[in-house]
């Protein structure tokens, strides 16, 4: 708009030259197109500035003179504001397996820039950073939005590739991402927090996007997911969002105009739908033409409805006399409502008084006409009406009446009904014959007071003084979270009565924190996990955007986001309830004295873990547990974390050492067998001893002792059949049987 009324300016400036030299000077201030517009549409949108101008309060419908390169077009010599320098926001090169955009190409220093990061299917985000020209570090939010530093802004990403049995779901509002999942196939998504947008209210999440509002099918929470998704938050618009009508009154004084404060009304209705403003009667007073605005989201919408003075029109008469100069035509003195009238002298005649018909208005309040009135033997006198200045303790004339009385008579003199002035006490006076009396009326400006709401902002002291005095405007107030935007009504240039309340947007970049909280093992409270507490920012007013970290072995609890404190206090505390872990113990072919049903023992993650006693079992020994057991529920180095777990018992078999008992023996006079250990032993001194065992040869040769193989011999009796040889070759023989135990 500014542009717009500076293009209007200068092509008003320019009508007495030649068109064609004045377009091209505008085409060196802007764009080529822009110009075409405004030379196509110069005069109504001329005739639109004029009708309703655009700054309230005591305002002139006329913007400031300057072109965009800092020149003022009208008075070169005079510098103009220079332009807030932007700095370029750039997406790195050779990103591959996604997309990254920014919202803005360039960005103010301070301006909140948001980026949208997409990955292909098949992959994942895997980093996302932002560097300064220097090469310094960006800080990004979790949202993927950041400040822009006095510096152009480098961002990069990358993406990794997801596992085959992974899927992305991404959760898109007001066209960025908002947040992103990675889950795995045929599990379902996590419904994240709720998003927030000023003048809306969070939906659900849809399938497709249809222009942002109006979107395709709810997404289901527990529908498995099975391919990569995008989802997509729909808004429903508040139905009460604030807006503010403002009513101006043209100034007695000049062609600006005052807000009326008391009149300011402050409405509601829907985000994005149109204002309701109604213009109001006012005595004296005709509404110019004004248009209903589109109610935005953040309540900043007002409607200025600017209403003109009517030009009052008085008469005046000689009643058939002439007033002085040979001339009897009737004077007309015209004003607008509510200036003060300063009305022609009366007309004399010889030796008559003269008065007029009817007390003359002190300011103009409707048409009328007055006319001179004569009275024989009567004597004029003057009464003069003086306005106290404004910026000194002066007076100033502003209207002359010709009264009439009876030489030596008191005069009768009256006060006037001026707004905002008081009149002083004064004297009558004698009335002199030769109509030399004059009287002077003084009136007093009221004192008036310009009131600050800071709206819990910095105290601006209120500014007292005479009506209409000119004084300095204060500084803007400042308030932590906001930047000051203006008040609720334009500062007039001159003291009246006036109450404003500051007006503040919200800062986009104020702080807050997410504090994490473990549920202790040892009690019921909860302790803060001080590494993970995040500093996250978000908009003053608007609600944070926390995030539930995952941490093995708890469960997250509900928790609800809150609304960002403009001084950076608010604090988002997640709490996480340890998870129960159980442990199941197989007996595995033993018991527990003589149950065989499994044990189960059960602790909160962390916990110490005690198991229970060994099983036993007949004929083995207890080997351990086919895995160790941890000391700590939950925790199991090597291993990903579980609810349960079964550990099962391992067995030795036990090795008894087998024993031999010679059971009989049948023999020959000269031979014997004993036995002793498991081994047998017969008579010595023979060359040859075969020993056979169930008919089979076991051992043979020289020795006379022979020890059974007891690891082969099934448990039981065993026939021992002994054949001896001496020098001579004589053969002796011997049977026994053994009792093999084990």
């Amino acid at each position: 708009m500014k542009h717009l009324k500076l293009k209007t300016v200068l092509w008003s400036v320019c009508a007495a030259a030649l068109l064609a030299s004045c377009t091209d000077y505008l085409e060196g201030l802007y764009p080529t197109e822009t110009v075409a517009e405004q030379t196509s549409e110069q005069q109504g949108e001329h005739e639109q500035a004029e009708e309703q101008p655009e700054t309230g309060g005591t305002e002139n419908p006329q913007d400031s003179d300057t072109t965009a390169s800092g020149e003022n077009p009208l008075n070169p010599e005079t510098p103009a504001t220079p332009m807030e320098t932007k700095y370029a926001v750039k997406i790195a090169d050779g990103i591959e397996h996604g997309t990254v955009a920014a919202d803005k190409t360039e960005a103010a220093e301070g301006e909140t820039v948001t980026l949208t990061i997409a990955a292909s299917d098949g992959y994942k985000v895997g980093s996302v950073s932002a560097s300064d020209a220097s090469g310094s570090t960006v800080a990004l939010a979790e949202n993927y939005t950041f400040a822009m530093p006095k510096s152009d802004v480098t961002v990069t990403a990358t993406f990794e590739e997801l596992p085959p049995d992974e899927f992305t779901v991404t959760f898109i509002s007001g066209g960025a991402a908002f947040s992103q999942q990675t889950v795995k196939d045929g599990e379902t998504a996590s419904k994240p927090n709720n998003p927030t947008k000023t003048g809306y209210t969070f939906a659900d999440w849809h399938t497709s996007s249809d222009g942002g509002e109006t979107l395709a099918e709810v997404f289901d929470f527990e529908t498995a997911v099975t391919e990569n998704l995008t989802l997509y938050a729909k808004w429903e618009a508040n139905t009460d969002t604030p807006y503010q009508v403002q009513h101006y009154q043209q100034n007695i004084e000049n062609d600006e105009y005052t807000v009326v404060s008391d009149d300011t009304e402050n409405l509601t209705s829907t985000t994005g739908g149109q204002t309701n403003a109604e213009a109001k009667s006012y005595d004296g007073f005709e509404a110019q033409d004004f248009k209903q605005e589109e109610i935005v989201a953040d309540g900043s919408t007002v409607v200025k409805i600017y209403y003109n003075r009517r030009i009052i029109t008085l008469t005046f008469s000689a009643g058939g006399e002439n007033w002085g100069d040979g001339t009897s035509a009737d004077k007309t003195v015209n004003g607008k409502y509510g200036a003060a009238v300063n009305a022609p002298a009366i007309p004399t005649k010889t030796g008559y008084g003269s008065s007029w018909d009817k007390t003359v208005q002190s300011v103009f309040t409707n048409d009328e006409t007055y006319t001179a009135q004569y009275a024989e033997g009567q004597v004029n006198y003057t009464v003069k009406h003086l306005q106290q200045n404004a910026n000194d303790d002066g007076y100033t004339e502003v209207a002359s009446e010709t009264l009439s009385g009876t030489t030596g008579a008191q005069t009768a003199a009256e006060a006037k009904s001026y707004e905002h002035f008081t009149a002083q006490p004064f004297l009558q006076k004698t009335i002199a014959a030769d109509g030399s009396t004059e009287i002077e009326i003084k009136y007093n400006r009221e004192i008036v007071t310009i009131s600050f709401d800071s709206d819990g902002g910095s105290a601006v002291a209120e500014i007292f003084g005479k009506y209409g005095a000119t004084y300095t405007k204060p500084e803007d107030p400042t308030k932590q979270g906001y930047t000051f935007s203006t008040w609720s009504a334009d500062l007039p240039d001159t003291l009246v009565n006036l109450s404003v309340t500051a007006l503040w947007s919200p800062n986009t970049d104020t702080p807050y924190k997410v504090e994490h909280y473990q549920q202790n093992i040892e009690n019921a409270e909860y302790t803060i996990v001080s590494a993970d507490t995040q500093t996250l920012t978000g908009t003053t007013d608007a609600n944070t955007n926390a995030s539930e970290k995952s941490y093995d072995g708890f469960t997250a609890k509900s928790f609800s986001q809150q609304t960002i404190a403009g001084d950076g206090s608010t604090v988002v505390k997640i709490y996480y309830d340890r998870k129960t872990v159980t442990y199941t113990f197989e007996a595995n072919g033993g018991n527990w004295n003589g149950s065989t049903a499994n044990k189960e023992i059960s602790g909160l993650y962390g916990a110490t873990v005690t198991a229970p006693a060994n099983p036993t079992r007949t004929g083995y020994t207890f080997a351990g547990w086919n895995t160790n057991i941890p000391t700590q529920f939950g925790v199991i180095s090597g291993e990903s974390f579980s609810l349960a777990k079964t550990f099962s018992a391992t067995w030795t078999a036990n090795t008894l050492s087998p024993t031999v008992t010679l059971e009989s023996v049948s023999t020959d006079a000269n031979l014997s067998i004993t036995e002793s250990g498991g081994t047998l032993t017969a008579t010595s001194g023979f060359a040859n001893y075969r020993w056979k065992i169930d008919g089979t040869t076991a051992q043979n040769g020289t020795a006379n002792t022979y020890t059974p193989d007891t690891t082969t011999l099934e448990a039981g009796y065993h026939n021992i059949t002994l054949a001896v040889t001496d020098a001579d070759g004589g053969i002796w023989s011997a049977t026994a049987v053994i009792t093999v135990q084990k």
